[in-house]
């Protein structure tokens, strides 16, 4: 049967004026058959089918093209043959080749939007703001099923999924690609910050000074530090401000605090350094996650009834990061801006009130740089709300996380020089 049908599709071309001259065999070990083909001068090599396809297939069901796309159980360039279905089979599979169709460049056109979502309205928006401290990992889940079925039916679906998956991974996701700035100029001495959110009570002052020793930085901010004494070693300067610490390795001249109640927000430190006063701030913003976990409902995806609530935190978000960066532009010194901001780079309210200044990690590194881990109802997943900042004075130009020791919230270090 299955040499029939080989003669049969090469008998019955259609859109050609010359017929296509060759022969068909047996493979040798009985799997398909080899068709050979000449046209003209041009011979062309063996190719091997299928046999269990043209098994599959009545003679006169099928029509062969030469110039066309082979298909079958999926997709075969070797003949550059089109399969042709006739009856309900070929409507059916049409059918079902344009819904596929629709749903990968429908998919691609939903991860743009989410992009456009995430830019322009993340932190203005509370279905935005869900999406952008939301896990931006299930964007890419879609791609476990289309990609498998754009191999084996069509590769051309192949393109817009490539695109959707490098948006993913790329601007969504919050992959950093290094920008420095441009020339250089000498440096009068070289800064290692370290900022960590502590979570409370989850890492022991022993653990922060076994922290301090391995890192050793000229500066560190703490956050959320809830015991009220650390056995942190004599040869540190501290000062403390309800849950927020700073830590320097010089003598600290002034301390200003932005209130915040029943908390402080940010402690403005003047360091006397041996290259001369330098501002160091430590910095913990409100979080949206408190607003996020009474809307993500396990049971209804969205709480639709919270709406207003998660409102409310957003502006609430809006004008603390207002009032402190008017606080902080009040002090004339250099100054590093460190903390938990709670913010994502591509937050609208960081691209407003934190922007300005040098982020390390966007500047030095390559990667996502995540230094939160959240778990929200069934979500986990990571992102990078933890920053070094530092005005034009300084040059980033090195950063990375440090070791876990315990907290929902990684250590971020970072080398700047001071020029």
């Amino acid at each position: 049967m299955g040499t029939e049908a080989a003669s049969r599709a090469q008998t019955a071309v259609l859109g050609h004026k010359r017929p296509i001259q060759g022969s068909s065999d047996q493979h040798p070990d009985g799997t398909g058959l080899v068709v050979r083909q000449q046209r003209g001068k041009c011979r062309r090599p063996a190719r091997r089918y299928p046999k269990r396809l043209l098994d599959f297939i009545k003679p006169g069901d099928v029509t062969f093209h030469d110039r066309g796309q082979y298909l079958g159980l999926g997709e075969v360039e070797s003949q550059k043959m089109k399969l042709q279905l006739s009856g309900k089979e070929s409507s059916l599979i049409r059918a079902m080749t344009t819904i596929l169709g629709f749903c990968i460049y429908g998919y691609a056109a939903a991860v743009i939007g989410v992009l456009v979502l995430l830019r322009f309205s993340g932190d203005r928006w509370w279905f935005a703001t869900v999406l952008l401290y939301g896990p931006r990992w299930i964007y890419a889940l879609p791609l476990t099923v289309l990609v498998p079925i754009a191999v084996l039916l069509r590769r051309r679906w192949l393109g817009p999924l490539g695109l959707s998956a490098l948006i993913i991974a790329w601007p969504i996701m919050g992959w950093n690609v290094p920008w420095k700035g441009l020339g250089s100029r000498e440096t009068k001495a070289t800064f290692r910050v370290l900022t960590y959110n502590i979570q409370r009570w989850e890492v022991s002052g022993e653990e922060f000074s076994k922290l301090l020793d391995e890192v050793d930085p000229d500066f560190a901010a703490v956050q959320e530090c809830a015991p009220s004494r650390w056995n942190i070693s004599p040869k540190w300067h501290v000062q403390r401000a309800r849950t927020s610490i700073v830590v320097s390795r010089y003598p600290i001249l002034r301390v200003e605090t932005s209130e915040r109640e029943p908390d402080v927000n940010g402690i403005y430190c003047v360091i006397d350094t041996p290259a001369g006063p330098v501002g160091f701030a430590c910095v913990d913003l409100l979080t949206p996650r408190r607003a996020l976990s009474i809307m993500l409902d396990s049971e209804k995806v969205f709480n639709l009834a919270q709406t207003e609530h998660a409102q409310t935190r957003i502006d609430q978000r809006w004008r603390e990061s207002e009032n402190l960066s008017n606080w902080l532009s009040r002090f004339p010194e250099p100054k590093i801006i460190c903390g938990d901001f709670n913010l994502t780079v591509d937050s609208t309210i960081y691209r407003k009130y934190w922007s300005e200044y040098q982020n390390a990690f966007s500047m030095t590194e390559f990667g996502y740089g995540h230094t939160k881990r959240t778990k929200i109802n069934i979500f986990r997943y990571t992102s990078r709300i933890d920053h070094i900042l530092s005005t034009g004075h300084f040059r980033p130009t090195r950063c990375w996380t440090g070791p876990d020791f315990g907290s929902d919230h990684l250590p971020l270090v970072a080398d700047i020089d001071f020029q």
